[in-house]
């Protein structure tokens, strides 16, 4: 018995020691966290920097307008003011500023956008008592010339398989099919098209749709970098029916007898027409001439469904006598 109390006494006095670690930690996360809350608040009070960038989008450029040096695609702007309302900038500046070039650009020459055009766009989304110390750059300039436009078409290279029991219907589709180059009179005369970077899809089940990039071709500029092809495989399976054999080329006074007077045709059918496709939607023929000595008559089957597709055909002739009505 008095072991047991001990045992008791021991554990009470591990919690005890265990719950006082757990109370100091606790209390000092709690003072760090107040600590932290005030700093945060002064922050937001005292008076700081801040560079923030802005986003640039440029309208009004003809497809056909190159620049020789890449216009930039953003700002760096320097701002001073309260933490807090600095802050305030970052869903302020969101959006991009528009610059509508559509006026500034001929033909050829030099586009000049100064400071003067860009400070009063940025100080126009500023609070008061934000100053704007800095805007990185400061001036945009680039020299631009216009280029020779011409439609190319695009070639898909690759290869495209579709799994067992499928079968792909058409050919690879492209979209766009075609492009347009823009570059020198020289250059865009000598490109008759534009290859797809090559690709390999195989075990085709369904419709397959993917980006392809577009092999560059140096001294011209593409409308686009990519492409997107698409690709349909359909499910198919072998019917097998037994249909009458059509003669035709006969006279009104001519009647014929053919050995065999039936043809077996084995087709291919889409799995989602299955049921509803049949004999009807075939065609047996031979064409008989008057003036034919062969002993024989070549056999034809043709598909009047788009969903049923003849694979063989048999017997592939017949023999046949010609007899007066």
């Amino acid at each position: 018995m008095e072991g047991f109390a001990k045992k008791i006494w021991e554990s009470i006095k591990e919690w005890m020691s265990a719950s006082l670690k757990w109370r100091n930690a606790l209390i000092f996360s709690l003072f760090l966290l107040i600590a932290t809350l005030m700093w945060y608040v002064h922050a937001l009070n005292s008076v700081r920097e801040r560079t923030i960038e802005v986003g640039i989008v440029y309208t009004g450029i003809g497809d056909n307008i190159a620049f020789e040096t890449e216009l930039p695609t953003t700002l760096k702007v320097r701002l001073r003011d309260t933490g807090k309302r600095l802050l305030s900038y970052t869903d302020v500046f969101s959006k991009p500023i528009e610059f509508d070039l559509g006026e500034q650009l001929g033909r050829k020459g030099t586009l000049y956008i100064s400071a003067d055009q860009i400070r009063p766009r940025i100080n126009d989304q500023l609070q008061g008592t934000t100053k704007l110390q800095e805007v990185i750059p400061e001036v945009i300039s680039s020299r631009y010339y216009t280029e020779l436009a011409k439609s190319v078409p695009i070639v898909f290279v690759g290869e495209t398989r579709a799994a067992q029991q499928y079968e792909l219907k058409g050919d690879v589709r492209l979209r766009p099919s075609s492009i347009k180059v823009y570059g020198s009179k020289d250059m865009l005369d000598s490109i008759r098209e534009i290859r797809t970077e090559r690709v390999e899809i195989s075990g085709i089940r369904d419709t397959v749709r993917r980006e392809l990039s577009l092999e560059p071709i140096a001294g011209v500029r593409y409308s686009q970098s990519t492409v997107e092809m698409r690709v349909v495989a359909l499910q198919y399976t072998e019917r097998v029916f037994v249909c009458p054999i059509i003669c035709d080329g006969l006279r009104s006074d001519q009647s014929v007898r053919l050995f065999p007077s039936t043809a077996e045709v084995r087709t291919r059918v889409d799995m989602r027409y299955y049921s509803e496709v049949g004999a009807d939607d075939l065609r047996v023929y031979c064409k008989y001439t008057s003036d034919s000595d062969s002993k024989r008559l070549e056999l034809r089957a043709e598909s009047k469904n788009s969903h049923l597709q003849v694979v063989r055909l048999s017997p592939s002739n017949v023999e046949y006598i010609i007899e007066k009505r």
